[in-house]
């Protein structure tokens, strides 16, 4: 080391010097270091050794050094002193800038050569990254930066696990921001193909391809790209410019379609037309002549550019002024950030987080707030062409709360404008008639102003489960519910089991507000229904006539006589697709008032954890060998197995229903004709 030093030490007196020590993760460089440029672009290692301290000029504090346009190579001498050690250390070299042509690193040797290091080959970073080893001491070296755009220096000294975190979290903060650009081009791509046949939608287009060549530009000169492709990024100067100038065009065009305004064979079409031209020939110009040219014309066209476009924003169309305005806005945002960010890039401002993202954050808002506008500029166009189909909708709708739209398809109606008295169809449904318990005592309870409230409640909890299982609420008769269910007798049954199952969530809201809970009974039953209109021609409804209806409105007033939540009838078990995954118990046959034919009833059991308990699945069996020993006629064994069912579940209503019919059978005997049906005359 001290040889090296010592061929080296002219050379680098001038140079200041970097302290490190073994506790640091990260060092910046800042100014804090020498420079020189070669204006040969052919100058070696060796011939730099050679320069006097005076050829270099010499940075100073922590600011990043900040050039404008290079086309020669700059040579750097930093020297790294590192302090309080006592071994050699390795550490990463990180240039934090991405759009150059060409990194290299110079290290000294032992025998005195100097070691020429290649940024690729370190891996999983898109900044140039060298791997080095700092000795105890001064540790000098020389990097070497080729480039044709603006040249910024921010070189840092990194321990690799903080470098690897730096890194992971700046790749994410980029992800984020790609990611909302996307975001916003899909959108955009989406407005298109909504109403691509209006100017509005071929301008989401434009604003689709500006956000498209607006990210590969950004990708470009963020290093992100990098990710993607080989590291050797010399040739991407050309897609750097390429993807600025068309992201330019493609703004002018949004412009264009966003005002409407026709153009042709007037003055200012050709403003646009001699800069589609100068972004046509500089495109070509990318394939013939030196970035450090095109890069220039690339500045001074996107400078032209913003001219028409401002005159387009500040002479906008009387209906289109209120969004013009906040255009104009962001685009002045835009252009803002652009000159700062063009100063930087020239060297005339300070390289700090505001000025290296501003770019970023004003194009990020610009195109959010095109967004948003084109949002708003859509929505102005649908309620311009379809007012009058909207208000028709909205009366379609209005009619639908009141008329089903189910009953329509029945009778083959495409509108409630088509419906005729008489109008009738047959069809198998599937009927469920819910009732709250002792609704009438809740009320008294209430005013009438809760008791709409406590109503509206029950009836929002229970619509949207009917509708999910393809049913539909025909009717409301007071605090009961009429649904229909067109398909199948399991969506029904799925509806009447999600019902009970919300009941507790809508009665802990209820008994927040010091109001009673509730509970309901519910019964279903299927067959063949008339479906159709009746009444008069100035006052019709539609409504389902079949003795189905009556039989589900009885089978619901039985749960208050059985106690249960949900009773179905032997036509609704034989309909559903597996009666067996139910557990289900028969309740026998039941003649209802003003039926001459019984219908044999179903308890379906809501709380299926129920019956997981041993004691409670032998109460069950008994209650079954208690309605096997009924419908015999032995009916001291029925007494005896009902009993034993109340022992275990005290609460159980059917198991109390037939004991008493029993016990009255057993004492008074018999009747002549009887037939073990259970008759309900309430």
């Amino acid at each position: 080391m001290a040889v090296v030093l010592l061929l080296a030490g002219a050379p680098l007196r001038a140079t200041p010097v970097v302290p490190v020590e073994p506790s640091d993760h990260m060092v910046q460089v800042g100014g804090r270091c020498a420079f020189w440029k070669d204006s040969s672009g052919r100058a070696t290692i060796e011939e730099v050794l050679t320069l006097s301290p005076s050829a270099f000029n010499e940075g100073s504090g922590l600011e990043d050094l900040t050039f404008g346009f290079q086309s020669h190579p700059m040579w750097f001498k930093v020297t790294f002193e590192y302090r309080e050690a006592q071994e050699p250390a390795p550490f990463l070299l990180v240039l934090d800038y991405s759009l150059v042509d060409e990194v290299r690193l110079y290290l000294p040797q032992k025998d005195g050569t100097w070691k020429e290091l290649d940024y690729t080959a370190y891996e999983g970073s898109h900044r140039p990254v060298f791997s080095v080893t700092l000795q105890p001491g001064p540790n000098p070296m020389f990097v070497r930066v080729s480039t044709e755009g603006t040249l910024r220096f921010p070189l840092y000294l990194f321990k690799e696990h903080t470098y690897r975190v730096r890194a992971l979290r700046q790749t994410a903060g980029m992800g984020l921001f790609f990611g909302a650009l996307l975001l916003a081009a899909f959108i955009n791509l989406f407005f298109f193909y909504a109403y691509k046949r209006e100017p509005d939608g071929i301008a989401s287009l434009f604003l689709t391809l500006l956000i498209v060549f607006y990210s590969i530009f950004q990708s470009i000169q963020d290093g992100f790209v990098l990710f993607f492709i080989p590291k050797h990024i010399g040739s991407l100067f050309r897609a750097y410019v390429i993807c600025g100038e068309l992201g330019l065009v493609a703004l002018s065009f949004f412009m264009i379609f966003f005002f409407k305004r026709d153009y042709v064979n007037t003055p200012f079409l050709q403003v646009f037309s001699y800069f589609w031209g100068a972004a046509l020939i500089l495109i070509i110009l990318t394939f013939s002549v030196s970035p450090a040219l095109y890069v220039k014309v690339f500045a001074l066209t996107g400078a032209v550019s913003f001219v028409p476009n401002l005159w387009l924003l500040l002479h906008p169309p009387g209906r289109r002024t209120f969004l013009g305005r906040y255009l104009l806005i962001a685009y002045l945002l835009l252009i803002g950030s652009i000159v700062i960010f063009g100063v930087r890039g020239l060297g005339q401002l300070p390289s700090n987080w505001f000025t290296l993202n501003i770019i970023r954050l004003g194009f990020l808002l610009f195109i959010v707030v095109l967004t948003l506008i084109q949002f708003k500029r859509l929505q102005l166009l649908i309620e311009e062409k379809y007012t009058v189909e909207k208000n028709w909708k909205e009366l379609y709708e209005a009619s639908s709360k009141f008329v089903p739209r189910e009953f329509l398809s029945f009778m083959h109606r495409g509108s409630i404008k088509d419906v005729r008295l008489g109008d009738q169809t047959e069809t198998e449904l599937t009927l469920m008639f819910s009732d709250i318990r002792n609704f009438t005592s809740i009320v008294e309870s209430l005013t009438p102003a809760e008791s709409f409230e406590f109503l509206n409640g029950y009836f929002e909890c229970i619509g949207p489960i009917i509708r999910k299982h393809h049913g539909f609420i025909d009717k409301y008769i007071g605090d009961g519910v009429m649904a229909i269910f067109p398909h199948k007798a399991d969506d029904a049954l799925a509806a009447a089991l999600e019902i009970q199952q919300a009941l507790p969530a809508l009665n802990r809201r209820y008994e927040s507000k010091g109001w009673p809970s509730i509970r309901i009974g519910i019964g279903i039953h299927t067959g063949p229904c008339m479906v159709g209109t009746v009444g008069e021609d100035l006052r019709m409804d539609t409504t389902v006539i079949s003795d189905v209806v009556n039989i589900a409105a009885r089978l619901e007033n039985l749960t208050k006589t059985f106690g249960t939540d949900i009773l179905i009838s032997e036509q609704v078990v034989m309909s559903l697709a597996d009666p067996g995954a139910l557990h289900l118990r028969f309740l026998g046959k039941v003649m209802v008032k003003g039926k001459s034919s019984a219908v044999s009833v179903f308890q379906v059991l809501t709380d299926r954890e129920f019956l997981k308990e041993k004691e409670l699945r032998a109460a069950y069996d008994s209650f079954e060998q208690g309605m096997f020993a009924f419908f015999k006629r032995d009916f001291a064994t029925a007494i005896s197995l009902f009993n034993r069912v109340l022992e275990v579940v005290p609460s159980d209503m059917p198991a109390r229903v037939y004991l008493e019919e029993a016990m009255t059978l057993h004492a008074s005997g018999v009747p002549e004709g009887w037939d073990g049906y259970l008759r309900i005359t309430s």
